[in-house]
């Protein structure tokens, strides 16, 4: 593919990424290239991998207006995703109880998982 091509094709791939909301098989098959040639792009160029980020990024702001729309209108189910999301530090945040024996339960935060903490047990932890 000469130099000249493969820059229209990038350009064509970039445009297809905005027309599919960010869907790369539909988006490499309006370029007409292989999913194996928008990962080599993207690992070995720069400016492309900067501009699907910049396509992906546009496609967030499109999906958070929508579902600000949403909560607007007054979606409970919206309005609890958006404080289960967002309002963490004010608290809603869903956790989960897991039983190991009647005496100590054992409690796991799924943001401290999450974040990184490793709150994983085994089943022998869990045997009394």
């Amino acid at each position: 593919m000469s130099n000249k091509t493969k820059i229209n094709k990038k350009k064509e791939f970039i445009n297809a990424m905005y027309k599919t909301k960010c869907n790369v098989s539909e988006s490499c098959s309006i370029a007409g290239i292989s999913r194996q040639t928008f990962y080599n792009w993207t690992n070995k160029d720069p400016e492309f991998a900067e501009a699907v980020e910049e396509a992906n990024e546009a496609n967030v702001d499109f999906v958070e207006s929508s579902l600000l729309q949403r909560i607007n209108e007054g979606d409970t189910t919206a309005i609890i995703f958006y404080l289960k999301t967002k309002g963490k530090k004010r608290g809603y945040v869903e956790t989960q109880e897991i039983v190991g024996n009647k005496e100590t339960p054992v409690r796991i935060s799924f943001s401290e998982a999450l974040n990184g903490i490793d709150t994983s047990i085994t089943d022998d932890e869990l045997k009394p």
